[in-house]
Formats: structure tokens, C-alpha cells, sequence
């Protein structure tokens, strides 16, 4: 259907959607085509947006359907006046407004056609945004190889396997949503999927999907063990819960591991530039996995530079340098 639409390879398709099966399959039906999906976080609105989209030349965009709070569709269409690349803007979840496209009719209507020019592994699959807390935000382009290599470095690390069921709460806009999900789809497990965040879907998720990998931020613990929820609700599923995303409390890692008879909490640390830097050992103590962030992981060099570009020793503060396969 996308490819129906005159889109096709090199051409940037912006998303805006909570983790919904439709946001993976519009995922890889991008990428399948050689396309490069531009993810947009859920809480931008036309200004936050149009200059991202400007920067990228989106051509299409997909977004959800209307509700109280946010009327998506009517937003979109208005940044065709900003944003000169925009063509379509395709919808999920009704109704869908005049002007736009049904996403799941694009999904279940789309002919059988051959992709003339398919995607190698060093073309771009990604446009991914930094947050931007000290600046605007930062674009960065990620390719098919060190997407699949990040899963299949980070994979085995922790032991997934296709007998594990992932639950991932960080949104699949951010890089380390997606690469949550890219290592569960490596493994062969089970995908746990969690809409929007609160604590009542987190523990929810956690209750009845019955987990054994859980993949969050601090805040996602912190937030939900304020409402009281840990106590009222089984958590004996979790086997490992990777802490990510931002600087986790030692005491917010050690309250969920009070809640894991089976579990145990460890962290790892990246960025949306150079994704999977380092994590604790899975089977160090607690006084390492609740307090560091751990080693750099295999395939990844890192060190601490001053101002005169040379390494410095333990404790020291400077510029952090990575290379590796990210």
C-alpha cells in the first residue's frame, strides 16, 4: 500500500502512535520497502513537531485517530501548511477524516507487489530524536546493521529466549523502546505489549500477562510504587528487569526487587546516538546492579578523555568517547 502511494526507498514516513501491534507492523512495512520511519514522541504537538518533520522531509505520517484530548488527524493535517514534504496523512483507529488515510484498510487492502529496490544492511531504517533537555532536539539516523546488531550482541546478555515473554514500557518512539522489541523479536519471545503508561497498565501488564523480562525507567517504578500497587499484585512472573532511559536511585531498584520473589533488577545505560554503551552483570550482587550501570558491553569500547584528549584514570570526570559496532 505505502509503496501504491508513489513512497519507497530513502523516503521518510513520520509515526506518532503508542506501542499497538499496527505501530510495529507500519515499522517494518517501512522498512521492508527501504523507507525510514521518523519517530515522534507522543506528547509533541504541531509546534514540536513541524520542525522535526521539516528536517527529515516527511512525506507521510501516521498518527491515531481523534479523542478528547487530542484531536491527531485534525493536527496533522494542519502542519501540511508547515511542513511542504507532507503528502498523506494516514490514520489508525476510526473515524477517519476526510483528507486522510485508513491505516488499517492500507494494512488489509495492499496488493502483492515486488520490491524492486530492497534495503541493504547500511541503509537508514531510523530518524530518531534526543530528547532535547538542555536544546532542541538532535536527529539520528540508525541503520539496519546496528539495529540487528544490538540485538544480536545484547540478546544473548541477558538470556532471552524464545520461552521469555518481554514486556516493554518505554514507547516504541524511543530508541530504546524499539530496541527492546528488536531483542525480543531476535530471541523468538513473546512480545508483552503496554499502550500509553500509568501505573494501573504497568502493573496490569505485569499481573496478568505474566512477564519474565521487564524492560523500564525509573520513573515507571517509582510512580507505580507510590500508588501502592506492588503490594496488591503478583509480580512472581519476572526473572530479570532492566532499568534504562535515566539515572535509577539505587533505593527505587532495590523496592522492586523486594516484589520479585523470582527476580532480580539490573541497568543498562545508551543513547539515541549510539544505542546499548553498557550493563550490569545479571548475576552480580546487588550492590552493583543497584548502584552502577555496570561494564561496556562486548563490541563496545569506551573511556573518559579531559580537555587534551587523553584517557583519564578512575574517578575522574570528562568526556565520555565510545566506538564500537553502534
Amino acid at each position: 500500500s505505502l509503496l501504491g502511494l508513489g513512497l519507497g526507498k530513502g523516503d521518510v514516513v513520520g509515526i506518532q502512535l503508542p506501542n499497538l501491534p499496527e505501530y510495529l507492523i507500519a515499522y517494518f512495512g517501512v522498512t521492508m520497502m527501504g523507507g525510514i520511519l521518523g519517530t515522534l514522541h507522543m506528547p509533541y504537538r504541531a509546534a514540536e513537531m513541524a520542525p522535526l518533520m521539516n528536517h527529515g522531509g516527511m512525506r507521510a505520517l501516521i498518527c491515531g485517530g481523534a479523542t478528547e484530548r487530542y484531536d491527531a488527524p485534525a493536527t496533522a493535517m494542519s502542519l501540511k501548511a508547515s511542513v511542504p514534504t507532507l503528502e498523506h496523512v494516514i490514520v489508525h483507529g476510526a473515524p477517519v477524516p476526510d483528507g486522510c488515510l485508513d491505516l488499517a484498510r492500507l494494512i488489509a487492502d495492499g496488493p502483492e507487489r515486488d520490491i524492486a529496490d530492497p534495503p541493504g544492511p547500511d541503509d537508514f531504517a531510523l530518524l530518531c530524536f534526543t530528547s532535547g533537555t538542555a536544546a532542541a532536539p538532535k536527529a539520528v539516523l540508525r541503520n539496519y546493521r546496528t539495529i540487528t546488531a544490538n540485538a544480536r550482541t545484547y540478546s544473548p546478555t541477558i538470556g532471552l529466549s524464545p520461552d521469555d515473554v518481554v514486556m516493554t514500557a518505554p514507547p516504541f518512539t524511543h530508541v530504546f523502546g524499539l530496541c527492546c522489541y528488536a531483542c525480543t523479536l531476535w530471541a523468538g519471545a513473546t512480545s508483552l505489549l503496554m499502550d500509553l503508561f500509568t501505573p494501573d497498565t504497568f502493573i496490569r501488564g505485569i499481573h496478568d500477562g505474566r512477564p519474565t523480562v521487564v524492560f523500564c525507567a525509573p520513573a515507571h517504578i517509582a510512580a507505580t510504587h507510590k500508588a501502592g500497587l506492588f503490594d496488591s499484585h503478583d509480580c512472581g512472573s519476572i526473572r530479570d528487569v532492566v532499568v534504562a532511559g535515566a539515572v535509577c536511585p539505587p533505593d527505587v531498584a532495590a523496592t522492586f526487587e523486594r516484589y520479585l520473589p523470582n527476580g532480580r533488577v539490573g541497568q543498562l545505560f545508551g543513547m539515541t546516538e549510539v544505542i546499548l554503551v553498557m550493563q550490569t552483570p545479571l548475576d552480580a550482587g546487588p550492590e552493583i546492579r543497584h548502584t552502577s550501570t555496570g561494564r561496556v558491553t562486548a563490541g563496545i569500547e569506551a573511556r573518559v578523555t579531559g580537555d587534551d584528549g587523553a584517557p583519564l584514570g578512575p574517578g575522574a570526570e570528562g568526556e565520555l568517547e565510545i566506538s564500537g559496532y553502534t
